[in-house]
């Protein structure tokens, strides 16, 4: 006769594997493993800019960060960085949770005590649009790699203590808004290259060494708006081609508004035009 409790023989197999406390852990356990596998082996987050992101990390003393235990941990834990937002605070990225390869698209780590210098990898993230690095203590030359964002709308690295000059390859960051690079000790001249940017609207060189004098190219950026120059070493003239600035303007375009360029050592006179501006 059969025991009482006992399961019956048909199906008995089933039911001892439902009612089996070690076997349901063991299924789980295994279905939690291969998830994490998963995400291990394939990743969220593009290789290149998981790479950048912890290379400016270590290169900026990400330890000392202000409020920066988190990226601490996401960091020691080798955690994602685009499927982990909780942790790597300031960052966003391209696409939604789990979905694979997904880009850096905005960096904002202003006023968090970066000091050190930025990786050269930083250029690996060919997709970003936005970075705000202001007031920190960040050194050493602008990596040229910084180029190679083709997509960089927005570089906000003021109030920091920047040296070598401005690289030369800016032309080929088409899709630049703003550059703001003011209160740093940058060498050097400025680029002719800045007009080539025909979405340029905002330039902040103010407070630096640039040397040189002011290119008449940036004529050529034909919707820059504000173009802060002060406090420099800059010579020569005002270039005289500026007085057609305002023949630039139209609803889409308002043409140059703002000129600050006191604190240089500028000799002439101003065009004529220049008078027409809103803030000089």
């Amino acid at each position: 006769s059969r025991r009482e409790g006992q399961p019956q023989s048909e199906g008995g197999a089933q039911l001892q594997a439902v009612v089996n406390p070690w076997r349901t852990t063991a299924f789980v356990v295994l279905i939690f493993s291969n998830i994490l596998f998963f995400k291990v082996a394939d990743g969220f987050t593009h290789p290149d800019d998981q790479k950048a992101l912890y290379d400016l990390f270590n290169s900026t003393n990400g330890h000392e960060w202000s409020e920066g235990f988190r990226w601490v941990r996401g960091i020691s834990q080798v955690m994602d960085p685009c499927d982990s937002p909780e942790f790597f605070k300031g960052l966003t990225c391209s696409g939604t949770l789990l979905e694979p390869n997904r880009r850096a698209t905005g960096l904002l780590l202003s006023y968090l005590n970066l000091n050190g210098t930025l990786p050269a990898s930083l250029g690996l993230m060919t997709e970003m649009q936005e970075m705000y690095m202001t007031d920190n203590k960040l050194e050493g030359h602008l990596p040229t790699s910084l180029c190679n964002m083709s997509q960089l709308q927005t570089f906000d690295a003021a109030f920091n203590n920047f040296t070598g000059v401005l690289p030369n390859c800016v032309a080929a960051l088409t899709n630049l808004v703003k550059l703001d690079l003011r209160n740093n000790h940058i060498t050097g001249s400025i680029p002719p290259g800045f007009g080539s940017l025909l979405r340029l609207q905002h330039l902040f060189l103010s407070d630096n060494k640039l040397t040189g004098t002011i290119p008449g190219e940036l004529y050529n950026a034909r919707r820059l708006e504000k173009l802060f120059l002060s406090y420099n070493q800059l010579t020569g003239t005002i270039p005289q081609i500026w007085s057609r600035f305002k023949m630039k303007e139209t609803v889409a375009m308002t043409g140059l508004s703002w000129l600050d360029v006191r604190g240089n050592q500028l000799t002439g006179t101003y065009p004529t035009i220049v008078g027409d501006f809103g803030a000089v």
